[in-house]
């Protein structure tokens, strides 16, 4: 009596029956029909075609061969299959950054930009600057995306677009808010250390308070009013992207900004004055 011995496989249990259960492959010559062999047990060697001793030979059979129709290498399906995997993978791509992708909550920014969206490409800007080039570079894969006139790849293509345009959009008006944010801080540091002079060296035969006379006063002024320039031709670059809230944000500051130049001029005429009634 022959002892049964069960070996394990990676595969799954029910996959395992079935490859079991299925027909041993025959010779290339055969059909896909399964047909019962028996061996000889005679110790009669047998020859390439023969099924038992003596028997007679058969002629090999044609191996069959899948053909593959030629219409089918110029078939429409093919073509708009690709654009439909392409675009689910830059789904995919795009799922995976957007998960793994936190906003921070600061970024570094220059006023040496004039270009508001410029980013210094260090510290805690990097992250933010990976995550912007991954989705402009998935923006441009699926600019380069055949549609085929296809319906279902055209709608496909366009939620995939929209989706990583929001991404985009979304990423940029969080850079906006925190340049805001950054222009604020930087104006309330300005206004803390900017010094209203008792004096400037006015005398009673210039013509008006902006005939400032060259003196170190003079200069200190001139330096706070283009500081206060510089912020608020920074604030009119980020209006072209600031919409909604931001741009009720925008004007917030520089509304703040106008009325600091204004006292600032109020006094300098105030100085003035002093001087032209001496």
């Amino acid at each position: 009596m022959r002892k049964q011995v069960r070996t394990t496989t990676n595969c799954d249990d029910a996959d395992a029956k079935s490859w079991l259960s299925s027909p041993a492959p025959s010779d290339a010559g055969s059909t896909g029909s399964s047909k019962s062999v028996r061996i000889s047990e005679s110790d009669d060697h047998m020859k390439p075609g023969q099924y038992a001793p003596h028997a007679p030979i058969r002629p090999p059979k044609k191996v069959l061969k899948h053909v593959w129709p030629e219409d089918s290498l110029f078939d429409d399906s093919v073509p708009i299959r690709a654009a439909q995997l392409a675009i689910e993978d830059i789904f995919i791509a795009f799922i995976r950054a957007v998960k793994h992708f936190k906003c921070p909550q600061r970024l570094t920014f220059s006023l040496e930009f004039e270009n508001v969206l410029v980013l210094v490409n260090a510290g805690k800007n990097v992250p933010f600057i990976e995550q912007l080039t991954k989705l402009g570079a998935l923006r441009t894969a699926l600019a380069n995306i055949p549609t085929h006139g296809h319906d279902q790849v055209i709608d496909r293509h366009q939620v995939a677009v929209s989706a990583v345009e929001r991404a985009i959009l979304k990423m940029r008006d969080h850079q906006i808010t925190l340049y805001l944010d950054f222009i604020h801080q930087t104006f309330i540091c300005y206004v803390e250390t900017f010094t209203f002079p008792s004096e400037l060296g006015f005398s009673s035969n210039m013509r008006d308070a902006s005939d400032l006379p060259h003196t170190r006063r003079k200069m200190i002024i001139i330096d706070q009013f283009n500081k206060l320039d510089v912020l608020r031709a920074r604030l009119a670059g980020a209006g072209r992207y600031a919409e909604g809230q931001l741009k009720d944000k925008l004007m917030s500051i520089d509304n703040a900004i106008v009325q600091f130049l204004q006292e600032m001029a109020q006094h300098c005429d105030y100085l003035y004055e002093i001087v032209s009634f001496i």
